[in-house]
């Protein structure tokens, strides 16, 4: 048989496609989940160095996040899926240096190995992690527990008790609409503001929907508009149009309103 010399190593050659001998390939085409298998069984033998390598990284700034896609591709049981999501730490160079999948969001599924991630950077002579970021305000705690460097320097913020406490001036006016005859007439008064020649009228505009979370914390859906905000000048109309977006029939006025700005 022939074979093919390298520096130090000695491959076999290929066989024909068609060789039927005990180490041909008797025709077989490999499909992508062999291909897959084989990928995986390859990085699965080196585990141990990609964990090493992880072990040795910095964390001086890192992150933390949870996601929630790559669990949905894990086994289930009953249909119930094992882990809810993947807890990912990074570092200030985008390194990854905790990959964890977790039952759930609790403290409790991942203080042991962020406390490995402490013990390691000792181990290796790093830094301690200095800054964390997170999405999650009551993750403070914890991770000031696993990593008490974060707490070294640090002069904490005051409450802001000095600060006077906020409320609506005086001279704004709140006013809280229902009707669709009481939208279409403050529709009318904004409306009349805006300026017979060219120009613009600038008003302050936000809305509200109920939306549908699951226990992961994921949007899996939303309601229609229910509330409507608009400001202009110093009075502040609060249109509560629930009743409306359910029938699918927005006050005149409104849609009037939202075509116009939309133009503009």
């Amino acid at each position: 048989m022939d074979r093919i010399n390298m520096p130090g190593q000695v491959y076999e050659a290929f066989l024909p496609f068609e060789d039927g001998s005990d180490k041909g390939f008797h025709g077989f085409v490999p499909s992508g989940q062999w291909f897959r298998d084989v990928y995986d069984s390859l990085i699965e033998s080196h585990k141990d160095s990609f964990n090493q390598h992880t072990a040795m990284l910095t964390a001086r700034v890192c992150a933390i996040d949870h996601s929630h896609k790559l669990a949905k591709h894990i086994a289930k049981i009953d249909s119930v899926p094992i882990f809810i999501g993947l807890l990912t730490v990074t570092n200030d160079k985008g390194e990854i240096r905790v990959c964890n999948f977790v039952a759930s969001k609790a403290h409790s599924q991942f203080t042991d190995v962020l406390k490995k991630v402490k013990a390691s950077l000792d181990l290796y002579g790093h830094e301690q992690p200095q800054v964390f970021y997170t999405d999650n305000m009551s993750d403070k705690g914890m991770l000031e527990e696993c990593f008490p460097s974060l707490l070294e320097d640090v002069i904490p913020v005051e409450k802001h008790s000095a600060l006077p406490l906020f409320s609506i001036p005086t001279t704004i006016t709140p006013i809280v609409l229902n009707s669709t005859q009481s939208i279409d007439n403050a529709l009318r008064a904004i409306m009349s503001c805006l300026p017979e020649s060219s120009g613009q009228l600038v008003v302050g505009f936000d809305s509200e929907w109920n939306v549908d979370v699951s226990e992961d914390g994921q949007v899996q859906g939303k309601a229609p508009t229910v509330v409507v905000q608009i400001a202009l000048k110093e009075q502040v109309f609060i249109l509560q149009i629930g009743q409306q977006t359910a029938l699918h029939q927005l006050p005149q006025q409104l849609s009037n309103f939202l075509f116009t700005h939309a133009s503009l």
